[in-house]
């Protein structure tokens, strides 16, 4: 995945005390995503649970990365190839890529359904800007896996089954100018036009505790990027993970920069907003209780000429916003036009093969939105380079501030925060 840079910043050291005091466990997955997440709790984590996170954090990557040779993302890009279908320990995977005869399919795990139903509601209201599928135009501009180790820090024992090029889906022709990529981005899949997704039946998933899976189908070969929500959407099914374990008090998980903060409306938590331009500076301050904050911004995921955050139709880096933040409350509900108009993927004005079905059986799928707090601001927080905030609103509850290349500043009236820039 193209993970998000970070541009928030947790509270400064004169309130670190408070947060230790009130949530002295801490977990931290260091090389996760390559961003790293710390987890803190108000509850013991004791090593059984943190096994587990560990775990899934390791799953996560080597199904969803596209800088993992060994993912079933980069296996679907090569068509089915370059895996010998074994996991990272060795067992049969049940999340190879095999080529069909409408195109090609890919077995993901249940977890998931809500990821896809998410994006598919995110790339309907964008009008497609947001696109999964802009992994090759990602490679073509230069962010490929080699770069994508330096954004990383290396090859470290964590993204040590990053290879340097993966069979048919690492090495793109870098588009020789612009019109060229404008060409390249109108030829190239498209999510809506050329991806189905659907729950698969519990006899076709190779075992293990999937009771459930999900196929994914592309009408050809296609390097997919779910950085757009990916990280928040981790740190959502892992805060899912911890509740199942029993911990019901305070929490903090912050992947990056992304936080879901749960239980501190109390004592809020207050949260430097890292000015693009100088990340040693604030532009802004939030204080959050309850809820999922998550910035974006082209300055930490930068290189020659280009950057990240790119418009989909076109495939070209956006550069009349220099940062955004998406805030998502958790008690946030479906706007009445969504809510009676069914769960996500399901509307009639945009209906998508077998969601019904993928709806009807795991709630993921039904109600992204309340489930995945943290991955909707994630995605808002990308999709406010592209969209207009108000556009965005008709689907989505949220607030937002943002930050304009040419400094001006503005914020919606509920967002948590206050901006020091006019």
């Amino acid at each position: 995945m193209d993970e998000s840079n970070r541009t928030d910043r947790l509270p400064t050291m004169g309130h670190m005390t408070d947060l230790a005091r009130l949530l002295p466990f801490v977990a931290a997955f260091p090389h996760a995503l390559g961003c790293g997440i710390i987890v803190r709790s108000a509850e013991r984590i004791d090593d059984g649970l943190r096994g587990r996170l560990e775990t899934f954090v390791r799953e996560y990557e080597r199904t969803l990365s596209r800088f993992r040779g060994d993912s079933t993302v980069a296996r679907l890009a090569a068509g089915g190839r370059g895996s010998d279908g074994a996991g990272a320990d060795g067992a049969a995977d049940a999340t190879g890529a095999a080529e069909a005869d409408a195109g090609v399919t890919a077995a993901f795990p249940r977890w998931t359904a809500g990821l896809f139903a998410l994006t598919d509601r995110l790339v309907r209201a964008t009008g497609g800007a947001i696109d999964p599928c802009v992994g090759e135009t990602l490679v073509w501009l230069g962010y490929g896996v080699e770069l994508g180790r330096t954004f990383r820090g290396g090859n470290t024992g964590e993204n040590a089954g990053e290879t340097e090029t993966i069979d048919g889906a690492g090495t793109f022709p870098g588009p020789r100018s612009w019109d060229e990529l404008d060409a390249e981005s109108a030829a190239r899949p498209q999510w809506d036009r050329d991806v189905r997704w659907s729950f698969r039946s519990a006899g076709d998933c190779g075992g293990e505790d999937r009771a459930t899976a999900v196929t994914l189908t592309a009408r050809r070969p296609v390097l997919l990027d779910f950085g757009a929500c990916g990280k928040g959407y981790l740190v959502d099914l892992l805060a899912g993970m911890m509740r199942s374990a029993g911990l019901r008090g305070p929490l903090v998980i912050d992947a990056g920069g992304d936080l879901r903060v749960e239980g501190l409306r109390d004592a809020p938590l207050r949260i430097g907003l890292e000015d693009p331009a100088d990340a040693a500076r604030a532009v802004g301050v939030a204080e959050v209780g309850a809820g999922s904050l998550c910035a974006s911004s082209p300055s930490r995921r930068h290189w020659a000429g280009a950057h990240h955050l790119i418009n989909a139709l076109d495939g070209r880096p956006v550069d009349d916003v220099a940062a955004s933040w998406a805030f998502v409350r958790h008690e946030a509900a479906f706007p009445a036009n969504e809510a009676a108009g069914g769960p996500a993927g399901t509307d009639a004005s945009h209906p998508h093969p077998n969601a019904d079905a993928a709806a009807a059986e795991s709630s993921d799928a039904a109600d992204p939105v309340r489930r995945f707090p943290t991955a909707v601001a994630d995605g808002l927080a990308t999709a406010l380079f592209v969209a207009d905030p108000a556009a965005l609103r008709a689907a989505f509850p949220y607030d937002c501030a943002l930050l304009g290349a040419d400094r001006t500043a503005r914020a919606s009236a509920g967002f948590p925060g206050t901006l020091f820039l006019h």
